[in-house]
């Protein structure tokens, strides 16, 4: 028989019949508010609570994709300056790791910056006697944060990319610096941080502020196209299905950001204009042409009879090659081609011969050479003759007149042995040209265009050599229509 233990003896019956002694626990009162069997409680207004939101979070939607900025919302409740060191913790020893932590960000900045000045403002200058993106924009970068950090990320994606400034047990070093937490996601991390500023650029309308815009959207571009490597692999993940969660994020469209400020300036002004916003014109033309001639679509990009006139001799053989690039993925009329064939022996006529070779040798085949020894003053006038060539490369293969000859198999042959020496003379160029390596640049677009014209096991050989410079100088990705030749 159970026997009830009861508050009102002081020991129970059964305790007393075995002779134990009698220990009762208090009882407790269940939680009672809400539904026990769900965990649906309701908690008093009292409750304190942790902080459960991030500061900040990345989400890498692939293994090659880059990081997408998840925003968090701020707990105004909660400032940074009331969090208390933890009890037990060495304040001289956190203040020590923050101020070491300082100490490397401001190294491995100054060293991005130099990096910046000494390896890549060429890339921009190539074509500006002025070196403005050299002199000018570090120095303006010190009061406009958007393209101080857009330097930083074009930086350090380059530098991270070159074996030379690895050290043995694979950390980054510039000038005898250590370049500490230095990595492909400290390059987007920066790019992440210049990226804000260009959401204004719709209702900026100072105009020294557009030409900081658009000089940071330039850097960006350049960045850009140094990631370019995994784009088909992009394209072939949207194609096969939109809307997975692996799919990469599109890509902010800096061509956009450039052409709707330069659009908005007043092109009949445009020799009062800043230098910078011209100097950044001529750099947005060249990308839009390597981008055009790399991905097969016209140049979408503003051009007046203003600029034109105002151009500098080098830059109009670079519009010249501009139009021609627009002709050969929009419409190939015979009108037009004749009209750019005109344009094309007037600038031989008056332009060309201020940038004649200071050296020009044919190759030795003898000796097992391919390409010839073609020399330059300057990267200038470098730079101005393999647009012109490319130009003209193009003129010759797409002609429409080749298949109206009489004997076309003879023409297509003859046309195909002239752009095969051009090729030859652009790559020459590239080769002869070391310390200017955007000249290889050049070289894997005619490459790029009319490699497959090239059968010659010894010619194949060679272009496959340019392509490894290319590779290992610029730091780009290789195309992968060029991977054939590596």
């Amino acid at each position: 028989k159970h026997l009830r233990c009861s508050d009102d003896t002081p020991q129970c019956s059964r305790c007393r019949s075995k002779g134990l002694e009698c220990i009762r626990p208090g009882r407790t009162k269940p939680f009672r508010q809400g539904s026990a069997a769900n965990f649906d409680y309701r908690f008093p207004d009292s409750q304190t609570w942790l902080r459960s939101n991030a500061r900040e979070f990345r989400l890498y939607t692939s293994s090659r994709g880059r990081a997408q900025r998840i925003p968090t919302e701020a707990d105004p409740n909660l400032e940074d300056d009331a969090l208390e060191v933890p009890t037990g913790v060495d304040r001289t020893q956190v203040h020590q790791e923050n101020d070491h932590s300082t100490e490397a960000r401001q190294i491995r900045e100054a060293c991005l910056l130099a990096y910046y000045v000494d390896e890549l403002s060429h890339w921009f200058d190539i074509a500006d006697p002025l070196r403005s993106f050299e002199i000018l924009v570090p120095e303006r970068a010190k009061h406009y944060p958007p393209l101080l950090n857009a330097i930083y990320a074009v930086s350090a994606r380059h530098i991270c990319r070159l074996r030379q400034y690895r050290t043995p047990d694979g950390r980054i070093m510039y000038r005898d610096q250590l370049l500490h937490d230095t990595h492909p996601g400290t390059a987007v991390e920066y790019m992440l941080k210049a990226l804000p500023a260009l959401r204004g650029f719709h209702t900026t309308y100072d105009e020294d502020t557009r030409g900081l815009m658009v000089a940071t959207a330039i850097i960006l571009r350049q960045f850009e196209e140094m990631e370019d490597d995994h784009d088909d692999d992009e394209e072939e993940a949207k194609r096969a299905d939109p809307d997975s969660p692996n799919t990469p994020p599109q890509r902010v469209n800096f061509l956009s950001i450039i052409s709707t400020v330069l659009k908005s300036s007043n092109t009949e002004e445009w020799s009062n204009h800043s230098s910078l916003l011209k100097a950044s014109y001529w750099i947005a033309l060249r990308q839009e042409i390597y981008y055009g001639l790399l991905k097969g679509h016209p140049p979408d990009f503003v051009q007046t009879p203003q600029i034109y006139a105002n151009a500098s001799p080098t830059n109009r053989l670079i519009i010249h090659a501009s139009h021609v690039t627009a002709w050969h993925f929009d419409g190939r009329s015979e009108q037009e081609w004749l009209i750019l064939k005109q344009q094309e022996e007037t600038l031989e006529e008056t332009v060309v011969k201020q940038f004649e070779p200071i050296l020009s040798l044919p190759p030795k085949k003898e000796d097992g050479h391919v390409f010839p020894i073609i020399w330059y003053h300057s990267a200038i006038g470098l730079t101005a003759m393999q647009h012109f060539l490319l130009a003209k490369m193009i003129l010759l293969a797409e002609s429409p007149l080749l298949a109206q000859s009489s004997d076309a198999r003879s023409a297509f042959r003859e046309a195909e042995l002239r752009v095969r020496s051009i090729a030859l003379d652009i790559c020459g160029i590239a080769i002869q040209h070391p310390k200017t390596p955007p000249a290889l640049v050049n070289a894997a677009l005619a490459i790029h265009l009319y490699g497959h014209f090239f059968v010659d096991h010894y010619e194949r050989q060679a272009l496959k050599g340019v392509i490894g410079r290319f590779r290992d100088a610029c730091a780009w990705p290789v195309p992968r229509p060029l991977q054939q030749f590596e």
